[in-house]
């Protein structure tokens, strides 16, 4: 009897060793908790809805990109180029549970340095300086996660269910965007709060190849010089300069959806002239960059 006893004791610790062993590498794991599943889902699955920072910091040199002559000018008249190169960059995401939804939060730090190459006002130019102003930007972006399934299911049923844009901004900006219409394909929308929530079915959704126009409304439209930052056809970084409609206070801008499928981001970059055209004023950035699918049939 003490024999069968104990056969049946030590069945019992196998299969709780084996449940702990297995328990420990599976996503339903109790040591595995909802957030940590919707942490992963963020920086994963849905990556490309977060991911933003690579066309805020791309270094396009395309033709016109920079060409500055004609504004007003303080220690120099000509920038040749401009770029952000980050140095530092941290994510905080704070997630809140209420039964089947959770409420997300992201904050990105960004911490580098905003280059500038400028040449002389003589011409030809006789010599080029590389300047440097260190940046601080500060982006936030809203998510919502919903679970459409149980808890045995994939990630335990969880999916994105909502998202809104990023408004990125350096400290204490001077100049910053009042609004956005965009117009391209069956779209003529207006976007005066880039961190309000859209459903992922209510994204911006354009057939491949197709032309969208960005009109910017900005504060103190004179102080300001506005750049759009996008992936062209080949799916490289491409940032051109809005064109400013002094008679309307606006800018406008335009590029083209990349030819394959996927979820895309493209941003309005408005900086205070002073940022690029002085050596003394302090970096001055206001930014809204917002998501987008290209799909074959919108």
């Amino acid at each position: 009897m003490k024999q069968k006893l104990f056969g049946i004791q030590m069945a019992i610790l196998i299969g709780a060793g084996i449940l702990a062993l297995t328990g420990c590498t599976k996503e339903g794991a109790i040591t595995v908790s909802d957030e940590d599943i919707i942490q992963t889902l963020i920086q994963e699955d849905f990556a490309p809805w977060f991911e933003f920072t690579e066309i805020y910091q791309g270094d396009s040199t395309d033709e016109g990109s920079y060409q500055l002559q004609g504004m007003p000018s303080d220690t120099f008249a000509y920038v040749i180029a401009w770029w952000r190169r980050i140095t530092d960059l941290s994510r905080t995401v704070e997630i809140t549970i209420h039964n089947d939804t959770a409420n997300v939060t992201l904050t990105r730090e960004i911490t580098g340095v905003l280059n500038l190459i400028v040449t002389n006002d003589t011409f030809p130019p006789d010599s080029v300086i590389h300047l440097t102003k260190p940046l601080h930007d500060t982006g936030t972006r809203y998510a919502r996660f919903v679970r459409t399934g149980p808890p045995s299911a994939p990630h335990r049923g969880w999916t994105l269910d909502a998202i809104s844009d990023v408004e990125i901004h350096s400290d204490n900006p001077t100049i910053v965007i009042d609004s956005l219409r965009i117009q391209g394909g069956t779209y003529d929308t207006v976007v005066t709060n880039p961190l309000s929530l859209r459903s992922r079915e209510d994204v911006f959704a354009f057939a491949p190849g197709t032309p969208v126009t960005v009109t910017a409304y900005v504060s103190n439209p004179p102080e300001a010089v506005v750049y759009l930052h996008y992936n062209n056809a080949m799916h490289m970084h491409h940032r051109s300069r809005f064109t400013y409609l002094p008679e309307e206070g606006v800018f406008v801008g335009t590029w083209t959806t990349p030819a394959l499928p996927g979820v895309y981001h493209a941003g309005v970059d408005v900086l205070r002239i002073a940022t690029l055209n002085t050596d003394d004023y302090p970096y001055d950035s206001n930014g809204w960059f917002f998501v987008y699918r290209v799909v074959a049939t919108p």
